[in-house]
């Protein structure tokens, strides 16, 4: 059940971007499933040739972006796991949190640092292996960065916005205006999209 007045219009513009950034993180986790649940794991997806139509248009032209998502070696799979186990659920519990107006129990709070710290160390050593990889060239790091960047960009802004309260953006004006709050939690998919095209052009 949500907080009494928490809504587009009595949320924060932050809150309500942060809400877009988390629909979007649900989303691509959906995404995922599709891709990980016909070939029942991560381990298996170089062997996983019969997908779905629609986890075949969604994921191929991402193949040519990762070569290595396609092979997925050990420590990718690591790093998918984890994703799975850990940071999608958590994801999905702050989009329930932020939407009901819950996200300033401490326990949440000091959880979602912790799991925003992890997913920034996770993602450093994905960048890594991309760029110590001689499969990858220039514009296909920078592709994989304009794709992945929001994965590290969107948990340093969770984990800003539940800095201790008296310095966070609790006390924030609302938004005020309902088409302004749907606006901003649109803003981050849109944005993700855009990537999207660029980091497929410059491919």
């Amino acid at each position: 059940m949500a907080q009494p007045g928490n809504s587009l219009m009595t949320r924060s513009r932050l809150d309500n971007f942060i809400i877009g950034f988390l629909i979007l993180f649900a989303v691509v986790f959906a995404m995922e499933l599709a891709l990980f649940v016909p070939c029942g794991s991560w381990e298996e997806l170089s062997t996983c040739e019969e997908l779905p139509a629609v986890a075949a248009a969604m994921w191929e032209p991402y193949y040519e972006i990762d070569p290595l998502f396609k092979e997925m070696p050990l420590w990718y799979s690591a790093i998918m796991n984890v994703q799975d186990a850990l940071f999608n659920p958590w994801w999905l519990l702050s989009l329930v949190f932020f939407w009901t107006g819950r996200q300033e129990k401490k326990w949440y709070r000091l959880g979602t640092i912790l799991v925003s710290g992890f997913i920034v160390g996770t993602s450093y050593v994905a960048f890594v292996n991309w760029l110590g990889s001689p499969e990858y060239s220039t514009s296909m790091v920078v592709a994989m960065a304009l794709i992945n960047g929001p994965w590290i960009v969107g948990p340093l802004l969770f984990s800003w916005r539940l800095r201790p309260r008296e310095l966070s953006e609790a006390s924030q004006p609302p938004t005020e205006s309902a088409v302004l709050g749907a606006v901003l939690m649109a803003l981050p998919s849109a944005i993700y999209v855009c990537f999207q095209v660029v980091a497929l052009g410059i491919n």
